[in-house]
Order: C-alpha cells, then sequence, then structure tokens
C-alpha cells in the first residue's frame, strides 16, 4: 500500500449543531493524525451564506491550529447527497469521511454501504480530550471482523492509542470455536507489531450484541471511538442504525468491506 502525503480528513457539515460538532471532531482527527482537514456543505439554498461561515470556520482553524484546510460549498438536495460526496471522495482520496448524525441516518447508512472510506458518525457530544486515546473494537466469530484488525494497528502505531479487543463467550459451541479462531489470528497479527498497546477482553455478552456491549464498555473506560464493520448480511434492517445513535454518544468508526477497501500502510 503506498504512503500518502497531503491527504485529508473529510467533514460533511450541515452546519447545524451535529454538523459543526463534525468539525470540531475533524479538528481532533486532523491534529492527531497529522492530516490536512476538508470541509464540505451541500445546501439547496443560502449557498452564498454558507460560504462565508465556511471560510471564517476555515480561517479560525489554520489560525488556531495551524491546519491547511480547503472548503467546498455546492448546491444539493438530501437523495443526491451521496452522489456528491462520493464524486469529493474520488477527487481528494480522503483518509477518513466525518459525519454528524441528525435526521439524515439513512443517507449515512446508504453511503456506508457503498464506502471504502471508513466512515466516523458523531453526534452532539464534543469529541474527548484524549478521544483516540483508548479505542474499543468488538469481535464475533465472523471472519469480517478481523478487518478491523489492521484499522486498530494504524491507530495504535499513529497516536498510541489502546486498543481494547472485545471477544464475547458465545454459548453455541461451533460459534464460541469461530470467535477462538480469530482470538488466535489477532494476537498472531499483534505479535509482530511490538509497539502496539492492547488488551484481550473475554466478556459476556447476554442478549446483546458485542457491537451494542462495546458502548457501554466503551463509556466505563472513557473511550471516545468504536470499531465497527457493517454486517452485509442483513437486508430488511442494519444493526448498525442502533450503534450509531447509540445514546451514550460515543463516535462510531463504520467499515465497509468490499474488494477495494483500503487500510493504511501498518
Amino acid at each position: 500500500m503506498k504512503n500518502k502525503t497531503n491527504q485529508y480528513i473529510l467533514v460533511n457539515t450541515d452546519l447545524s449543531t451535529n454538523g459543526i460538532i463534525a468539525i470540531l471532531h475533524g479538528i481532533k482527527s486532523s491534529i492527531i493524525l497529522n492530516k490536512n482537514l476538508y470541509l464540505l456543505n451541500i445546501c439547496n439554498n443560502n449557498i452564498e451564506e454558507n460560504k462565508d461561515k465556511l471560510k471564517t470556520i476555515s480561517q479560525n482553524i489554520n489560525n488556531e491550529y495551524n491546519i491547511d484546510v480547503t472548503y467546498y460549498v455546492t448546491k444539493g438536495v438530501i437523495n443526491k447527497t451521496n452522489e456528491i460526496i462520493e464524486t469529493i471522495v474520488k477527487k481528494i482520496d480522503p483518509l477518513l469521511i466525518i459525519i454528524g448524525i441528525n435526521n439524515n441516518i439513512k443517507m449515512v447508512l446508504k453511503l456506508i454501504k457503498n464506502s471504502k472510506i471508513p466512515i466516523i458518525t458523531v453526534q452532539e457530544k464534543k469529541p474527548l480530550k484524549d478521544c483516540y486515546k483508548n479505542i474499543v473494537v468488538p469481535m464475533d466469530f465472523s471472519k469480517e471482523a478481523k478487518e478491523k484488525l489492521l484499522w486498530a494497528i494504524y491507530f495504535s502505531k499513529t497516536v498510541g492509542s489502546t486498543i481494547h479487543f472485545l471477544f464475547a463467550k458465545e454459548k453455541d459451541e461451533y460459534l464460541l470455536q469461530k470467535s477462538e479462531d480469530n482470538l488466535v489470528f489477532t494476537k498472531k497479527i499483534l505479535s509482530n507489531y511490538s509497539e502496539v498497546k492492547y488488551k484481550i477482553h473475554k466478556v459476556e455478552r447476554g442478549k446483546k450484541s458485542v457491537d451494542e456491549y462495546a458502548i457501554n464498555f466503551a463509556k466505563e473506560i472513557k473511550s471516545g471511538l468504536i470499531i465497527i464493520i457493517r454486517n452485509k448480511n442483513y437486508f430488511l434492517s442494519r444493526p448498525e442504525k442502533k450503534i450509531i445513535l447509540n445514546k451514550e454518544q460515543i463516535s462510531i468508526m463504520c467499515l465497509n468491506r468490499n474488494e477495494n477497501f483500503y487500510v493504511p500502510c501498518v
């Protein structure tokens, strides 16, 4: 995988309260990950007004944090938002996309479904001071769970995060064996990275999925980020929706498994 320079954190903001919070998370991520910032606003009116707002916001960010900021305001309606974002992604190839969640959850779920770039969803909670100090990675029995591992390694190597891997104590013997296989694989990969800080937690998830269990666990250890992967086997409902809209308002990094999936060089 190639090393990238001048790469962006892309923030899609509607300039609402959640949209401004998304910008704050973008600033934090840009500083921690040493990336530039790209602010995108899609609106069907007030284009010039929003340009002025983003210009002022960008200048303030640059002055206060010395971050290179690019901003772009374009006309669009909500059902065209994904197409616009996908066009911007092809143009700038960002490391991450950050989106504030309000009444746009359907759009976000659709974007996650088709995105090769990880999407971090945020609500109204401001980023923690040490938001990436502890990162929670729920691991189940699926083979897709392994794909979260490399992103966890990236964060640990880049910003010194401690990664908390959650493995459920499955009651079903077949699922338990699959989970144990993932645990063995995880430890094997991590053995190649002596600088990566991590902890393995075997947990009793009860009737909750391990992703749901991760919400309360993240709250207890003051984690600012949980990494999950989209479950492609659900057609009538999206289990990710419940996690993204979690009442603790913990930021969720959503990965989507596809053949073009990108992971930073680790």
